[in-house]
């Protein structure tokens, strides 16, 4: 008889064993970070600034607008809208009439 070895496994039968392995380093980037955010800070802060602070006692930048002959312009304006409202009614309706003319056309085979 022969010997057999019981000891080695067969090489279809081993066992396949991957090993990996990651590491994750961060170096500057929390810098590069608070230099964004600190820009970002002074950018709103000096806004806030011209915005809301300067100058806001000096009552030199007051405007006063006048402006006389509204109600003739508004009359004006108002007549306009309704004179393009009804030529905008009257070319719906002649548009509508042709297409209904155009449709008698095709209906009769002229």
């Amino acid at each position: 008889m022969s010997s057999f070895d019981h000891t080695t496994p067969h090489p279809e039968r081993r066992a396949a064993t991957t090993s990996s392995s990651s590491s994750v380093t961060t170096s500057g980037s929390n810098a590069g970070l608070a230099f964004v955010v600190g820009a970002l800070v002074i950018v709103v802060a000096v806004m806030a600034w011209f915005m809301f602070g300067a100058g806001a006692a000096d009552d030199s930048r007051d405007v006063n607008i006048n402006v006389e002959g509204v109600p003739g312009a508004v009359e004006g304006a108002v007549e306009g809208v309704g004179n393009a409202a009804e030529a905008a009614g009257s070319a719906v309706n002649d548009a509508a009439q042709s297409v209904g003319n155009a449709a008698e056309e095709a209906v009769d085979g002229n």
